[in-house]
């Protein structure tokens, strides 16, 4: 049967929209679901209430026949960003706008933030009043590193997780790789990421309709 995102289990009528991503634990027992889209809430005197105004990630039980939730998060801001940890113990979600990587962990029979957002410092976006739009996340298969899509800077982050900091990044635009291939379409907007391997990953292009094939050195992208 279909059921409702409830934030707020006592407020039937409060419901999360933009369901867009989901994320299964390795041990198949969690399920995470990410909204991202326009949750705007307004109060009974038509004024806009910021504290209700966020997007969620929902967390489901999924270890028995019936899903059960567990959990909803608020989260500021995300733009269909969210992977689990390698060992299941946390997870990541992306900061959309914020420009950063968020980081949850499992504490006391709970999932809670752990620490501030990893920046993955980007002064602006591609373009005239652009801002940075951090979009889809990925742990690679070792669990060491994360890649971030910056869906309007045209690049990808490579992150270590243990330090939680950016050691590389690498712009998809082909005449940014080769000045020989100035004005040559491609890699623009890179929305989702995939990691075939430790050194093989895939950038899906969304305005170029391609995908990018990335090799991946443990501090390098090329």
């Amino acid at each position: 049967p279909f059921r409702s995102l409830l934030p707020v289990p006592s407020s039937p009528y409060f419901k999360a929209g933009q369901a867009v991503e989901l994320a299964v634990s390795p041990d198949g027992s969690k399920l995470l679901i990410l909204t991202s889209g326009f949750n705007r809430t307004y109060g009974p005197d038509g004024k806009f209430v910021p504290t209700l105004s966020t997007e969620h990630v929902f967390v489901y039980d999924i270890s028995g026949p019936v899903p059960v939730r567990r959990q909803a998060l608020r989260v500021p801001n995300t733009f269909n960003g969210v992977a689990w940890q390698a060992n299941g113990a946390g997870f990541f979600v992306s900061g959309g706008v914020n420009d950063a990587v968020r980081v949850y962990k499992w504490e006391d029979n709970r999932f809670g933030i752990d620490g501030p957002p990893i920046p993955l410092g980007h002064k602006a976006g591609n373009g005239i009043e652009v801002r940075p739009m951090t979009a889809g996340i990925a742990v690679s298969p070792r669990g060491d590193r994360l890649l971030a899509a910056n869906f309007m800077n045209d690049s990808v982050s490579l992150i270590d997780i243990a330090t939680r900091k950016v050691v590389a990044e690498q712009d998809l635009r082909p005449g940014k790789i080769d000045a020989g291939a100035a004005g040559v379409a491609g890699g623009e907007y890179p929305f989702a990421v995939a990691w075939a391997s430790d050194t093989k990953a895939y950038v899906g292009s969304q305005r170029d309709r391609e995908v990018v094939l990335l090799a991946v050195t443990p501090d390098g992208l090329g």
